[in-house]
């Protein structure tokens, strides 16, 4: 059986297959861009990334009504992405420090 989204319905697969697909070719594009810039500068905007992702899941959880184990997934999904922010910001100021230090 396919998985359904809050967004979607069964006989959405078709559509969600899509988004999906989309969504994958926009990753592939962000982590060239990030690739190509200096290790702090690419961590920080990582950060950034989790952070917008996190404010997304929890909107979300604002718009849309979900059951309860829905919505208490994206929940602790959302506290996890703000987690992943607070360290990739950490290891950016790690990597600034080291770059003032080496330079």
């Amino acid at each position: 059986m396919a998985d359904t989204t809050i967004a979607a319905g069964a006989t959405d697969v078709l559509v969600e297959h899509f988004y999906r697909e989309l969504a994958a070719e926009r990753v592939a594009g962000a982590l060239r861009l990030l690739s190509s810039e200096p290790e702090a500068r690419s961590l920080s905007r990582s950060a950034e990334a989790f952070e917008r992702a996190a404010a997304a899941l929890q909107h979300v959880l604002t718009l849309v009504p979900a059951n309860e184990e829905i919505a208490e997934r994206l929940a602790d999904e959302a506290e996890a992405l703000v987690l992943m922010a607070a360290r990739f910001e950490q290891s950016a100021d790690l990597a600034r420090s080291n770059a003032a230090t080496d330079g």
